[in-house]
């Protein structure tokens, strides 16, 4: 395939994932993933409102796909790095709808791996572009808000799987791993906003909390305490990121930490 036929063929297959749940809809025969997701309940699911996110990505990612055909674009290096796991991301996209509205639980999972995978090479990629002039700043939105979602996904794909499969947390409590996969999902939130100076990526993650605080508030308390808990950490260390770009110190900013962490206070 050429250059500009391997761009055309990540917009067809974004077209296809977008599409593809509706299409299962008309030919019948499976529940949707929101059924499939009740059937097999865990406290780690977030309130359905949070689901709209995927509304956000798939535009952002229309918008690239289209941004990444202009003629302007048609040298950028950065797009041909970017195209392939693009279109896995979308191909995977479809077989995960199509193997978790089957209810093949175990095989969903390692295809949300997948498309973890994917996310998180786009993302890197982008991020270098970025960081080399070759790429617009704005342009890593699509790449930071799907991978901060996937990774919430793919922590409550395997929960789902879990509870699917008989499994009800051994001898911890159904809560204490609903907060454990919270504390999870917080650590990557700090860990990727730290390291890429990130506030998308936590922001998505602080959303996915405050959705499973909504969805727990009433019968799990102490689960909703731990996600409002995550949320408020999440959106503190947004502004900490916040602050530290609009004053240009990330040089400095990474040094305090540095500092914070081997227990030596602020660093003159």
């Amino acid at each position: 395939m050429t250059t500009r036929a391997w761009r055309f063929a990540a917009l067809a297959a974004l077209v296809l994932n977008v599409t593809f749940d509706r299409l299962l809809d008309v030919v019948g025969g499976t529940p949707s993933v929101a059924a499939v997701s009740a059937r097999y309940p865990t406290l780690f699911t977030p309130a359905g409102y949070a689901f709209a996110i995927w509304g956000l990505i798939y535009a952002a990612f229309f918008a690239y796909a289209v941004y990444q055909l202009m003629p302007s674009q048609a040298e950028r290096g950065v797009h041909e790095r970017l195209v392939r796991p693009f279109i896995a991301y979308n191909l995977l996209g479809t077989l995960w709808l199509y193997a978790f509205r089957r209810e093949w639980l175990a095989a969903s999972v390692l295809v949300v791996v997948g498309m973890l995978i994917a996310g998180a090479a786009m993302y890197v990629r982008a991020q270098r572009a970025v960081d080399s002039g070759e790429l617009a700043g704005p342009w890593r939105f699509p790449f930071r808000v799907y991978l901060g979602w996937i990774s919430v996904a793919t922590i409550a794909n395997v929960a789902v799987t879990l509870v699917a499969h008989g499994w009800r947390g051994g001898r911890w409590s159904e809560a204490a791993w609903a907060e454990s996969m919270i504390g999870v999902a917080t650590i990557l939130g700090l860990a990727v906003g730290y390291r890429y100076r990130d506030a998308v990526y936590a922001s998505v993650i602080a959303w996915a909390a405050a959705a499973i605080y909504v969805a727990r508030r009433g019968e799990h308390p102490d689960v909703a305490a731990a996600a409002w808990t995550s949320a408020l950490v999440l959106l503190g260390w947004i502004a900490v990121l916040l602050v530290a770009k609009a004053r240009g110190d990330d040089g400095r900013f990474e040094r305090r930490i540095a500092g914070f962490s081997a227990g030596k206070g602020s660093p003159a």
